[in-house]
């Protein structure tokens, strides 16, 4: 198991926890070591920024409170060989029969 945070993109990454007590990394993405080479990109977007890019300016009123955690952002390739139908028929054939 490894922990993504600054393994990606270091560029890319932030403190996940920001309060009066000061900024830590609370929280973290875990991946099996052999599933890392699938992670294409990790960020830690702060929800400031998100309130920005997205421009959420108006959804917001005078109560609000910027929330202390981040949100982790991970973006990953996924593949998948679909079997042959006929090996599946004679797995399928092999369990009703076996």
């Amino acid at each position: 198991m490894c922990v993504l945070n600054g393994r990606i993109d270091p560029l890319s990454e932030n403190f996940t926890s920001a309060s009066p007590k000061g900024k830590e990394v609370v929280d973290y993405i875990v991946t099996p070591l052999e599933c890392l080479e699938n992670c294409v990109e990790f960020k830690v977007l702060l929800s400031s920024q998100i309130v920005e890019e997205k421009a959420l300016f108006n959804l917001i009123d005078d109560h609000y409170r910027q929330p202390d955690h981040s949100l982790l952002w991970l973006k990953f390739r996924v593949s998948y060989k679909m079997p042959s139908l006929k090996k599946c028929l004679l797995q399928l054939n092999t369990l009703k029969c076996g």
